[in-house]
Formats: C-alpha cells, structure tokens, sequence
C-alpha cells in the first residue's frame, strides 16, 4: 500500500500526508519536511492535520514499534515530573499527541518558575539540565515565542525531555478533538503528572 493511498483525517490533503511521509518514514524534521512538501505540491501543510497523519501512518505500518516509542518517551517524562514536583509540570507536544518519531523530545511545562530555580530543581534531583540558546522549535515554542520562554534539555535513560519555562499566565495548549488514531487523553493539550501515570499504569 502506498502512503498517498491512505486517505486522510477530515480534510486532510496530500500536502499534509507527503509531509507526514517525510517526518514518520524519512525522519525528517518538521520544518524540512514542511519546506519540501510545499516545494513538491505547492501548498504548506496544516501542522494539526499532518500530526494526524503521523498518526494515521504508525497505526497501519508499525503500531507496535510506535506504541512501544510513545510509552518510552512519556515514562521518562513522568520520571521528570515526579522527581521535580515543585515545578508543576504538564507534559505537552507531540509526545502527548501521539505524533513523536524517534528523534522527539517530550515536551514539559513549568509555569512561574524562574529559568534558575528549574534548573536547581532539575540538578539536586539528579538530572544534568543543558540551557539551550536559542528554543527547539516546536508549535508550542512558536506561539509562545522564544522571548517568552527558556528551555532546559535532559536525557533521561537516553530519552529527550525539553523542559519549558514560561510565565505565569502562559497558556497552555488547548483541548482539541481526537482523531481516529488518538484516544481522549491525548488529545488534552497539557497532562499533569497525576492523570499521565494513571493512564501509563491503564496502557497495556
């Protein structure tokens, strides 16, 4: 079966699916792979509908690689969010989603902290945090913009987790509608620590 063949989610267009093949089949990031399909079919691809194809792509071609990935990377972000509870973290993105390819870093949130105090936090909790310059680029990043936020990179067990540092009255990416591929919680927007360890502890 060829990817161009799928179908799509609701309004879905092959720009959307020729970038999801680029970012699930060829790992490339999202901005090359929006680039180049917009260089191939002309139109930029919709970041919501092309996740939805992510989806759509790991369910019919490797469920289980991809289920085994996500429980990965959303484990050591729990890991992160229990070790550090004063940060009040929200696990967002595409770890969340359901959208993340090998190379994605679970995304968390800290709210009205200072970028000093997370990163005392992170280190007295054992963790080796990596200030970053300039803020991985992720939907998230962009509409908060890299003025309005810090980053910190850790590897937890050979995981990436950003962890974000924003102001207080940030908000926090919204509650959207699953698609076909997604169950109800990953399509919350932000999970605290609590809702994400019980739906790890239901996840077969």
């Amino acid at each position: 079966m060829h990817f161009s063949s799928l179908g799509g989610a609701a309004c879905a267009s092959t720009h959307d699916a020729v970038a999801a093949k680029l970012i699930a089949a060829e790992g490339r990031t999202w901005a090359r792979a929006f680039r180049d399909a917009q260089r191939s079919v002309g139109i930029r691809p919709d970041p919501n509908l092309t996740a939805s194809e992510i989806r759509r792509w790991f369910a019919l071609f490797a469920p289980h690689e991809h289920q085994a990935l996500l429980a990965a990377k959303r484990h050591a972000a729990l890991h992160v969010m229990r070790s550090v509870p004063e940060l009040n973290c929200r696990l967002i993105g595409v770890v969340l989603s359901g959208a993340a390819v090998e190379t994605s870093p679970a995304e968390l949130v800290a709210i009205g902290t200072g970028e000093k105090e997370a990163f005392l936090a992170l280190l007295n909790a054992g963790f080796l945090p990596e200030p970053l310059d300039a803020p991985y680029p992720t939907a998230f990043a962009r509409r908060v913009g890299e003025k309005c936020l810090d980053s910190l990179l850790l590897d937890v067990r050979g995981e990436p987790v950003l962890v974000r540092i924003v102001p207080e009255h940030t908000p926090l990416p919204a509650l959207t509608r699953p698609d076909e591929f997604q169950a109800e919680w990953e399509a919350a927007g932000a999970l605290p620590s609590d809702a994400l360890a019980q739906v790890l502890s239901d996840t077969p």
